[in-house]
C-alpha cells in the first residue's frame, strides 16, 4: 500500500517534533540534575539549598512525566489519524446518529465523542500528575472527591457550551 506524500510528511514531521521535544526535555533533566547541589549565585541570598534541591527534584519529576505524556500523545495522534481511529469513530457516530437526527447533530456528536474519548484517555495522566507528582511535592490541595467533582463540572460546562453552539447553529439554518 502506497501512502500519499502528505501522509509521509505528516508522520515525519510528527516524529521529528517528538524527537526534538524528547531531546530538549532530556537535556533539561540532565542540566537540572547536574546543578541540583548548588544554588545559582544570583539567588543564593534568597533561596536555600534545600528549597533549590526541592525545586530541582520537582522539575525533574514533571519533565520526566512530560516525556512520557508527550510520547503517548504523539502515539495517540498517530492512532487517531494514520491508524484509523478517527475514521472508526466517524463511521460509528455516522451510523448511530446521522440516519436519525441529521447532519448537524451528527457533526456535534462526532466532535463531542472525540472530546470525550480524548478526555477519558487523558484522565489517568491527570490523576497521576495531581495525586502523585503534585502531592509528593506538597502542591496538591485537592482530594479525590474534589478532583472528580471538578471533572464533572468541566464536563457539564463543555456539554452546555456544545449544546448552545448546536442550538445557535440550528437557529442559523432556519
Amino acid at each position: 500500500m502506497s501512502l500519499h506524500p502528505l501522509t509521509w510528511l505528516f508522520a515525519v514531521t510528527l516524529l521529528a517534533a517528538l524527537g526534538g521535544r524528547l531531546w530538549l526535555a532530556t537535556r533539561q533533566v540532565r542540566h537540572v540534575a547536574v546543578h541540583r547541589d548548588a544554588v545559582p549565585g544570583a539567588f543564593a541570598a534568597r533561596v536555600s539549598l534545600q528549597a533549590h534541591q526541592r525545586a530541582a527534584d520537582y522539575t525533574v519529576a514533571k519533565t520526566r512525566f512530560g516525556l512520557l505524556t508527550t510520547a503517548l500523545d504523539s502515539a495517540l495522534l498517530l492512532g487517531w489519524t494514520l491508524l484509523g481511529g478517527l475514521d472508526a469513530l466517524n463511521v460509528w457516530m455516522r451510523d448511530a446518529v446521522l440516519p436519525h437526527w441529521g447532519a448537524l447533530p451528527y457533526q456535534l456528536a462526532l466532535l463531542s465523542a472525540f472530546m470525550l474519548v480524548s478526555a477519558v484517555l487523558d484522565l489517568p495522566f491527570e490523576w497521576w500528575r495531581t495525586f502523585r507528582i503534585e502531592q509528593h511535592f506538597g502542591f496538591n490541595r485537592s482530594t479525590g472527591w474534589l478532583f472528580v467533582s471538578d471533572l464533572l463540572k468541566s464536563m457539564l460546562v463543555a456539554a452546555l457550551l456544545e449544546a448552545l453552539r448546536g442550538h445557535c447553529a440550528l437557529e442559523h439554518l432556519h
